[in-house]
């Protein structure tokens, strides 16, 4: 997909998108977060952006504009809508903090049978003793993932291997599932 065309398609998506930097600033926002907010991109543009996320309440999104003026916003939020929240979070933490990547590539495919997330990085990967030392020192975001995958009907599948990167993937058949 061409540059273009992904900037065509960002900006003409129904869905509100916001990009925030690790500081948690909104860099970018698309016409539809506009209105989700109810605020031009030019009031949201470099101001602090947080979340409260929380299966079977209302997601809070908090942002508060340079002049310190606090703009809410409630969305109700799915179990797996958040469990595939929380594997990206993990996903792109784990990229950061340990695989040393460059680049990460998050995809979500609604496809007719089945939704898809797939993260890949280009980092280091590591191997199945790798991750069992992981666990044993107490870094348990593996598990984590797993576990969520686990409480909405799947599982999580890892491919990695030293020097290979990582690609994370979990796969929900729609039709066993009644939220998506």
């Amino acid at each position: 997909m061409s540059r273009f065309n992904f900037r065509n398609i960002i900006l003409n998506d129904a869905d509100g998108i916001l990009i925030v930097d690790r500081n948690n600033m909104i860099r970018f926002l698309n016409p539809s977060a506009e209105t989700l907010f109810g605020r031009k991109a030019n009031e949201l543009l470099n101001t602090h952006f947080s979340y409260d996320l929380d299966f079977g309440r209302i997601m809070e999104v908090e942002i508060i504009r340079k002049d310190g003026v606090k703009i809410i916003a409630d969305m109700r939020v799915t179990e797996i809508e958040l469990a595939l929240f929380r594997i990206i979070q993990e996903s792109l933490n784990n990229a950061r903090k340990h695989a040393e990547a460059i680049w990460v590539t998050v995809s979500l495919d609604f496809a007719p049978r089945y939704i898809c997330l797939t993260v890949t990085d280009n980092g280091k990967g590591f191997n199945k003793e790798l991750e069992k030392r992981a666990i044993e020192d107490g870094h348990m975001g593996m598990i984590g993932m797993r576990e969520r995958a686990r409480l909405i009907g799947t599982s999580l599948q890892v491919d990695s291997s030293p020097g290979q990167g990582t690609t994370i993937r979990v796969e929900i058949d729609r039709h066993a599932v009644q939220d998506i």
